[in-house]
């Protein structure tokens, strides 16, 4: 058991360097310089009264809801998750899974508000698709 443990956390430990963090032109990015980013980013505009929205598919989607919660609960951000089965279903249905989470963006978010996508690969089309459509609006969140 022990061996596993230590196994497990020296893989763990070996995954950051494998970490590939990019900017808003897709350049590359230190992790420590891109979290540092974020973060300023996160607090710069929940000081402006913007909220930070969340969006994941998959196993991602119970991060980015437990996120939301997090900065909302301990943080005391305005924080939202667009996971919601109904609102997922609706728009999905009604619009292609394509636009799920591009629909609620449109309705729900305001200029200022931060986008965090939530992604294990890292190669979700739809994050791709939802980026650079709402990073031409000048309604929508920055992300």
């Amino acid at each position: 058991m022990k061996d596993d443990i230590v196994r497990y956390f020296s893989e763990l430990i070996g995954l950051f360097p494998k970490i590939k963090v990019t900017d808003g032109n897709n350049k590359s990015v230190d992790l420590a310089g891109g979290l540092a980013k974020s973060i300023n980013l996160i607090v710069s505009e929940t000081k402006r009264d913007n909220k930070d929205i969340f969006i994941g598919n998959g196993g991602s989607a119970s991060i980015a809801s437990h996120q939301a919660i997090d900065y909302f609960k301990n943080g005391g951000m305005c924080a939202i998750c667009f996971t919601d089965s109904s609102l997922l279903t609706c728009l999905s249905n009604d619009f292609g899974y394509q636009y799920v989470f591009e629909k609620a963006i449109e309705m729900f978010a305001d200029q200022g508000d931060v986008l965090i996508a939530i992604s294990s690969s890292g190669k979700s089309k739809i994050y791709l698709r939802t980026a650079l459509i709402n990073t031409c609006d000048t309604r929508t969140p920055r992300i």
